[in-house]
């Protein structure tokens, strides 16, 4: 082999590994610029998604805070309803303190033994 040849063979290999580190180059670009573009979309689209959960959230409070609102003005309205005045008559005060006392006779009966 000539050295002129063994030159050109050297040279034009060479010039395809530089022709294909230069493509390998240009495609890592294309998929840097490509993950950029697919994170960036990610990003917008987490946001929307974390800008409607917040709303969502903001809504089921006041949706929440309006309902026990509501039922505390319905049980306050109930409250008012009720007599002042006790339930039980004396009768039935003078029953239960009988039934008391003979509870406590039972529960205490052969304590002090």
């Amino acid at each position: 082999m000539s050295d002129r040849h063994s030159n050109e063979s050297v040279e034009g290999a060479i010039t395809r590994v530089l022709e294909a580190e230069g493509r390998a180059r240009e495609a890592v670009n294309q998929c840097r610029t490509g993950a950029r573009r697919t994170v960036n979309g990610a990003r917008v689209r987490s946001s929307r998604i974390l800008a409607r959960a917040d709303e969502r959230i903001r809504l089921l409070h006041e949706y929440c805070e309006q309902q026990v609102s509501h039922r505390l003005a319905e049980l306050a309205a109930e409250a008012r309803q009720i007599p002042d005045q006790p339930v039980m008559g004396p009768e039935m005060e003078q029953r239960l303190q009988a039934v008391v006392r003979r509870l406590a006779e039972e529960m205490t009966a052969g304590v002090a033994e």
